[in-house]
């Protein structure tokens, strides 16, 4: 379970956004935004003690979300770290820099949509059921405090079939932050139990100030 948990986790793109081939952004990458995409990320320091390399599965699904279609954006830098663990604690990050401020809020507004969480919980289940499992998948959205750039945080619960006679089996919670035309989405994911609260809102701030100072200027 924990080996599937890896390789969902490592299918998702860009701000939780998970799309096919012909639904991705345009990427048109100049050397600065790659730069600037690359020094928002999280990154082995910035963790708890413990916390190693992860390497996810070389059979990673690919999913496929239309209502998170950015085929009509453009992506200028992306970026990705790896993925840490430590016991059943999980946790990387991705980032992006559109071309324009306003393709950077398209962006915003379709992977924060209802439909778009919606979309992304679905296509786990899809992918669970695949594998076999089937899944019930709770959707809700987690507070947040006051940050250095726009936040909003989700997490999924994964229970088995019964969920009444049955507790969660994992959580991915996902921090998805926006400043000018950067984007940026904090994975973390826990087995077992919910990801570490305190530990997410202290990543959560380090990295909107490191957003905040990559984009200054851009």
């Amino acid at each position: 379970m924990r080996a599937l948990l890896l390789a969902l986790a490592g299918a998702l793109v860009v701000a939780g956004a998970a799309t096919a081939d012909h639904l991705d952004p345009q990427e048109r990458v100049r050397a600065d935004d790659q730069k600037r995409a690359a020094a928002m990320l999280l990154r082995k320091v910035d963790l708890p003690q413990g916390y190693e390399p992860e390497r996810t599965s070389d059979l990673e699904p690919h999913l496929t979300c239309s209502p998170l279609d950015e085929s009509d954006l453009v992506l200028t830098g992306r970026s990705k770290s790896p993925f840490w663990a430590r016991e059943y604690q999980i946790a990387g990050s991705t980032s992006a820099v559109y071309r324009t401020a306003r393709d950077s809020a398209a962006a915003w507004r379709r992977s924060t949509s209802t439909v778009g969480r919606k979309c992304v919980r679905d296509e786990f289940r899809k992918a669970f059921a695949r594998q076999g499992e089937t899944m019930r998948i709770a959707l809700q959205e987690l507070a947040l405090p006051r940050l250095a750039v726009t936040a909003r945080a989700y997490r999924l619960a994964f229970s088995g079939a019964d969920p009444a006679q049955q507790p969660a089996l994992f959580f991915i919670d996902f921090v998805l932050m926006g400043h000018g035309r950067a984007q940026v989405g904090l994975l973390f994911a826990g087995v077992g139990a919910p990801p570490v609260r305190a530990t997410q809102i202290a990543l959560s701030r380090l990295i909107a100030r490191r957003v905040k100072v990559a984009m200054r200027g851009a």
